[in-house]
């Protein structure tokens, strides 16, 4: 099974400045590839759209 971390409390790797991936305090989003299934708790929906389009 993949799933993919699109949002949590962290965006401190080196990997992920390097994306312009966003973090949000209290928020927390994952996508389950096998079923489809897009798992968020965000607050404001900023940090996943920005990171589900700078993820690739």
């Amino acid at each position: 099974m993949k799933i993919t971390i699109l949002v949590d409390n962290y965006a401190t790797q080196l990997s992920s400045l390097s994306r312009r991936l966003l973090g949000e305090w209290g928020g927390f989003a994952a996508y389950v590839h096998d079923y489809k299934i897009l798992y968020d708790t965000g607050l404001t929906g900023t940090a996943l759209l920005n990171n589900m389009r700078h993820w690739a």
